[in-house]
């Protein structure tokens, strides 16, 4: 079940994306309006491909994957979101168990990985 849930959300984020970035697309002029900025702190390695130049980060797409981070809605029984277990305090992962928990409460067979550095 979990499997299918994480196809799914990926699914859901390639389609979101791919129709975000697109030129024609009337959801790509109200994303591209305002674009902020994206720099790469020094010493870091440039990012590997050109996707930050097509798909300009703005405001309103950042406060759309906020909300889609936090929503419960989108799991199998509609209670943890990706926030749950990727924690803001802890460098967006789960830090404090050796397995992140799942539906229902229960263990997972991962832990969640930290999601910082990723462009």
């Amino acid at each position: 079940m979990v499997v299918r849930f994480s196809i799914a959300l990926i699914s859901f984020i390639a389609g979101t994306s791919f129709l975000i970035g697109r030129a024609d697309s009337p959801s790509a002029l109200i994303f591209r309006k305002d674009s902020i900025p994206f720099a790469t702190p020094k010493g870091w390695p440039a990012a590997h491909s050109n996707i930050i130049s097509k798909n300009k980060f703005t405001e309103e797409g950042f406060q759309l994957g906020k909300k889609l981070f936090y929503d419960e809605r989108l799991s199998l029984n509609m209670e943890i979101s990706c926030g749950s277990c990727h924690q803001q305090f802890a460098s967006f992962s789960h830090y404090d168990h050796n397995f992140s928990h799942g539906i229902n409460n229960t263990l997972t067979n991962r832990n969640a990985p930290a999601l910082i550095n990723l462009a």
